[in-house]
């Protein structure tokens, strides 16, 4: 993403409100229209087509790879600002009203030394003619945080990948596990986050995120890549002003769907550093996000012993794994079909009994049911 980041998102919002839709510095207006229509647009007007912050969103989401109508980078040679102050001052007024061919397509290296990168407040004449050649501006990057802008680009947080959430214990496949993220610490004036996490995708898929604390984060707002096992997250407070959020507040809650049997403290969730993980202020500042991994089991499937098997006088069952999750009824059938026995496994209980002392020897079968499945097992009395 080179510099394109959630906070892009934010500036682009708050300039397509401003009486003129425009930034004060002529290549952040430049880096702001990906839809190329001469304009600074939050969503799409009279169009099926997403507006200029829109569409840098769902680029860092990594909905799209790359923007629809523009390159990655356009270049301006400086012959063509420095030809005279009028011209300049009106570039400097609104760089849409300048001649098309001031935008030259092409890659970063094409200049080779004679470029350099838009950078903020540098953008006059003597600048121009001192450094020479041609400014390279990156597309949806309007605070100029790409990496050739840099040492005006504002420092990565926290790139780290270590592990978020774990198995607390033996879990069995087709269980389902959400994971909610919790301020650690209470926040003051922040605008946006975003976040990116991976998984492995023979292990795990992820069925979706929401949260009950953030207002208006929604399908738009995430972006699961199950081939390349990541998620990217992000989110702007609708009016894009700041807020106040207070510990323990979600950030956001992952439910997943595990692939198969996950042992004790096998990794389900981890950072991941294509993303950088930050909450960002209006004023551009960053903030590292420090969360929590709260983890609760969703549902799992029935997964039920029975001891001794064979069985003389009373049989056995457990959930396996510890505790059941759910009230199961367990029956004991004879092979007519006819129930012999029944006991109930409450929530929380670990294990009951069937009385078995009055049945003859031969085989039965014990039929053990949830609320979503049945599962059914023979057993032998002696």
């Amino acid at each position: 993403m080179n510099g394109v980041t959630t906070f892009d998102v934010v500036q682009i919002r708050i300039a397509a409100a401003t009486p003129t839709q425009r930034f004060v510095n002529p290549y952040s207006n430049i880096a702001a229209d990906v839809t190329n229509n001469g304009s600074i647009t939050a969503q799409g007007v009279n169009s099926p087509l997403p507006g200029d912050a829109e569409e840098v969103a769902q680029f860092v989401l990594g909905n799209i790879p790359n923007f629809i109508s523009v390159p990655s980078w356009r270049f301006i040679p400086a012959r063509h600002l420095t030809q005279s102050p009028a011209f300049f001052a009106q570039f400097v007024a609104n760089p849409f009203l300048t001649p098309a061919p001031l935008y030259y397509p092409g890659y970063l290296g094409s200049y080779n030394t004679t470029l350099f990168a838009a950078v903020p407040g540098d953008y006059s004449p003597g600048n121009l003619v001192r450094k020479g050649g041609a400014v390279g501006v990156k597309m949806g990057d309007v605070n100029f945080s790409n990496s050739y802008a840099i040492p005006f680009a504002p420092p990565p947080t926290d790139r780290s990948e270590e592990a978020f959430a774990s198995a607390p214990r033996m879990l069995k496949k087709g269980t389902f596990v959400n994971v909610a993220c919790t301020l650690n610490d209470s926040l003051q004036n922040v605008v946006a986050w975003q976040a990116g996490m991976r998984f492995d995708n023979k292990k795990v898929s992820i069925v979706g995120l929401e949260t009950e604390d953030l207002p208006w984060f929604g399908r738009n707002n995430y972006n699961v890549m199950d081939a390349a096992g990541e998620i990217r997250a992000l989110w702007i407070q609708p009016n894009t002003q700041e807020v106040n959020l207070s510990k323990g507040s979600q950030m956001v809650s992952i439910v997943l769907e595990l692939q198969e049997d996950i042992q004790e403290g096998a990794e389900l969730l981890a950072w991941n550093s294509n993303m950088e993980k930050v909450f960002y202020r209006l004023d551009g500042n960053k903030v590292p996000i420090n969360v929590k991994g709260n983890l609760s089991i969703l549902s799992e499937p029935l997964s039920v012993s029975s001891n001794p098997n064979p069985f003389k006088d009373r049989l056995l069952v457990k959930a396996l794994g510890g505790e059941a999750k759910a009230e199961t009824v367990f029956v004991l059938l004879d092979l007519n079909g006819r129930e012999v026995s029944q006991t109930t496994l409450q929530p929380g209980q670990a294990e009951a009994s069937l009385q078995t002392d009055q049945l003859p020897s031969g085989m039965y079968v014990l039929k053990a049911t949830n609320s979503q499945q049945s599962l059914v097992t023979p057993v032998v009395k002696l």
